[in-house]
C-alpha cells in the first residue's frame, strides 16, 4: 500500500475473544472483554469523526490523551502508531 494516512491501534493483552465469544460460534458469553469494549467505545468515535467527517484534531498530545483515558482493567497498554 501506499505511504500515507495510516492507523494502527495494537491493544496489548488483547485476544480474538476479546470481540466475541471463545468459542468461536455466535456470541453467547455476556460481555467476554468490556474493558476492551469500553477502550474501544471511547477512541472509535473520535477517530471516525476526525477522518471520516474531518472534525477535531488528532495529533500526537490528543492520540495520547485518548489512550490515558482508554486503559483500564485488562487494557494496560495501548499502542498507537501513524504512518
Amino acid at each position: 500500500m501506499p505511504p500515507g494516512d495510516k492507523r494502527l491501534l495494537w491493544f496489548h493483552d488483547a485476544s480474538h475473544s476479546s470481540f466475541s465469544d471463545p468459542t468461536g460460534g455466535p456470541r453467547r458469553l455476556p460481555n467476554t472483554d468490556t474493558d476492551v469494549t469500553n477502550a474501544l467505545k471511547n477512541m472509535v468515535p473520535r477517530v471516525l469523526d476526525k477522518y471520516l467527517l474531518d472534525k477535531g484534531e488528532l495529533d500526537q498530545t490528543n492520540r495520547d490523551e485518548l489512550i490515558k483515558r482508554s486503559l483500564g482493567g485488562s487494557v494496560r497498554q495501548i499502542e498507537w502508531k501513524v504512518k
